[in-house]
């Protein structure tokens, strides 16, 4: 499996080549979430066996591509959704290990372990949603 990416400008000329594929990194397992940076400098791709990587977008030394950064975030589960709410920061919500479990975790990119990491049960994704505009209205006010 792979991810097709298109341009804004590729979009709309309705272009049938996407501007980039992103194939899971080796033993990765599927690509089950994804995520852009605001202003577009980073993307992260998150996968069936836990696994966040990041890319970099920004055109740089001849290649017009994104490329790999770093060896990737690992989580416990499956990473069911991402976001990347301002500079810096992600937020995942990622299968836990009993039944039913989910971990939410903030990442400040610029350190190797989570900033933050919580187990949370029944309503995972509204507190997924609550961290992530909470952390993007936190950045702005900032």
């Amino acid at each position: 499996d792979e991810v097709r990416l298109w341009t804004a400008s590729g979009a709309d000329s309705s272009e049938d080549e996407p501007w980039c594929r992103l194939a899971p990194c080796q033993g990765s397992g599927q690509i089950t979430a994804l995520a852009g940076e605001p202003g577009g400098a980073r993307l992260a791709a998150g996968a069936s066996n836990g696994a966040v990587h990041l890319f970099s977008t920004v055109v740089t030394g001849g290649s017009d591509k994104p490329r790999a950064l770093g060896k990737g975030l690992q989580h416990p589960g499956s990473v069911e959704a991402l976001r990347m709410p301002c500079r810096g920061y992600l937020t995942s919500l990622c299968q836990g290990v009993g039944e039913g479990e989910r971990w939410l975790t903030l990442w400040d990119l610029r350190q190797p372990n989570p900033a933050l990491q919580l187990s949370v049960r029944p309503a995972a994704y509204s507190c997924f949603d609550a961290v992530a505009v909470g952390a993007s209205s936190s950045a702005s006010a900032s």
